[in-house]
């Protein structure tokens, strides 16, 4: 299935032979639909779109949004929902809502929903803060419980909607559109998507063909009916879907490809989200085609939320966020507080070892990796946790004692994109003064090109496998974690 658009042409009478004339030059000539694909970065703490007509050369244009007093206000819509007197609001105008009844990052339910390991945040004893004690992976509204599915479900279709109007404000309505999603969740690359794939796909395939109907202050009792009204419809196969979703890594790591500059050559990508750390080992193949051989890859279920709880006991909340609160400390803060954020940190540093350590078993040619006490990989870190300087400090040390050729960077867009604003005005991020969040649109630029291929797991051209599990890998201590912290 899939959505499309279409407004009658032309205002003016016509005479019977006209018609016939038009009808038969209609059989003659297929009129032109235009194909465009929205890459949607479903963020935990905000989310993200681009999107771009399919063809040779298209450009890739930003979805923007009314200015608020939310930083980056523009082009990253808070993945928040709040609900007072019976109306839903999302993004924006939840988080101008009052701070009882704002829910934060509920995307994380997800996995307390679909019972995936990790479904419950790390810093917070084990129990998540934001799902109802009673009923994992549902939030309450008032006397209203909706489960993260149907929430995710409403808030992507207010997403998607805002997508589809830019869409509309930039090639107009005299043409039909096909609208394609590709989106990312945080999904374990090496296995099955299993129970939380298929969850991200019905969201995302419910939500595109509820988009029309969605609004950003939305009646519960009729976002309710229309929930269920859209779930109706069945879900299609994968390869029948107007929507696909893929791995966060490889989302990044298709927005690199896609860069001019790249290169060939062996890469580890960090991509520290709120809710996530994914961490992904490839060979990037640029002739005879451009492609990621990957050797290992995987997501965990910590980020930067966890350090924002950590820190809890010395923020002040800004408009009831904790995020808010920790990107307004200045550097000198955040290195005196370094301490209360190692045990978050050493649980992502430690995640990408075990993923380090996977893809030097599969691509077992040691010097491939390491040479004469250098590293012979680039390492790119992506994502806003690596604009706290512990994180990046961190992933900035070597897994071993040995050095960098070139030492990790973070991985930005392009500069040139241009953003598209509700009145259908188009500016650059330079003219936004917006340009310090670029890394943080690498996943949408990364989505919003046809159809990206959902690789192999190993180098199937050479004949490797996936490693078998070793419980006994990378047992670190706290002192060769934190040594050069």
């Amino acid at each position: 299935m899939c959505a499309w658009w279409n407004k009658d042409r032309g205002a003016g009478r016509s005479t019977p032979s006209a018609q016939t004339d038009a009808k038969r030059s209609k059989e003659k000539t297929p009129q032109r639909v235009r194909r465009v694909t929205i890459g949607l970065d479903f963020g935990t703490s905000s989310s993200k779109c681009m999107f771009r007509e399919e063809g040779e050369g298209r450009p890739f244009r930003i979805v923007g949004y009314d200015n608020s007093k939310q930083p980056w206000g523009h082009v990253l819509y808070p993945s928040t929902v709040s609900c007072k007197n019976g109306i839903l609001r999302f993004g924006h105008l939840a988080e101008e809502a009052d701070g009882l009844g704002v829910i934060r990052s509920f995307k994380m339910c997800l996995r307390c929903l679909s019972k995936e390991p990790g479904g419950e945040s790390a810093a917070a004893g084990g129990t998540c803060s934001r799902c109802l004690r009673e009923r994992p992976g549902f939030l309450g509204f008032g006397d209203v419980e909706l489960s993260a599915e149907d929430i995710s479900t409403l808030y992507l279709a207010v997403v998607l909607n805002h997508a589809i109007d830019r869409i509309r404000r930039v090639f107009g309505d005299a043409e039909p559109l096909r609208v394609l999603v590709n989106s990312a969740g945080p999904l374990d690359q090496l296995e099955s998507f299993g129970a939380l794939g298929e969850c991200f796909h019905r969201v995302v395939f419910f939500a595109i063909n509820l988009a029309g109907r969605a609004k950003e202050k939305w009646e519960l009792d009729a976002a309710i009916e229309a929930l269920n009204q859209v779930r109706q419809l069945d879900v299609p196969p994968r390869d029948q879907s107007p929507t696909v979703v893929v791995p966060e890594s490889h989302a990044a790591i298709t927005g690199y490809i896609r860069l001019p500059q790249s290169q060939k050559g062996l890469y580890g990508v960090v991509d520290v989200g709120a809710g996530t750390t994914d961490v992904a080992f490839f060979w990037l193949q640029k002739e005879p085609e451009e492609k990621a051989w990957y050797y290992s890859a995987g997501s965990t279920p910590v980020g930067m939320d966890d350090i924002d709880l950590a820190l809890a006991p010395v923020l002040t909340p800004l408009e009831g966020s904790l995020r808010a609160a920790r990107e307004g400390l200045s550097s000198a803060e955040v290195l005196q507080h370094q301490a209360l954020m190692k045990y978050v940190i050493k649980q992502m540093f430690q995640f990408h070892a075990l993923v380090y350590d996977d893809a030097r078993r599969v691509h077992a040619i040691e010097q491939a990796w390491i040479k004469q006490g250098w590293a012979q990989y680039k390492l790119f870190l992506v994502g806003g946790g690596t604009r706290c300087t512990p994180v990046t400090n961190r992933f900035g040390q070597s897994l071993a004692q040995y050095g960098w050729a070139e030492e990790p960077e973070q991985l930005p867009v392009p500069p040139r994109l241009r953003v598209v604003l509700p009145d259908g005005e188009q500016a650059t991020l330079a003219q936004l003064k917006e340009t310090a969040v670029r890394p943080l649109l690498l996943l949408a630029y990364g989505l919003a090109t046809p159809r990206p291929e959902i690789p192999r797991f190993d180098r199937d051209h050479v004949g490797v496998a996936a490693p078998e599990p070793d419980p006994d890998r990378w047992q670190l201590s706290p002192d060769d974690m934190f040594g050069h912290f």
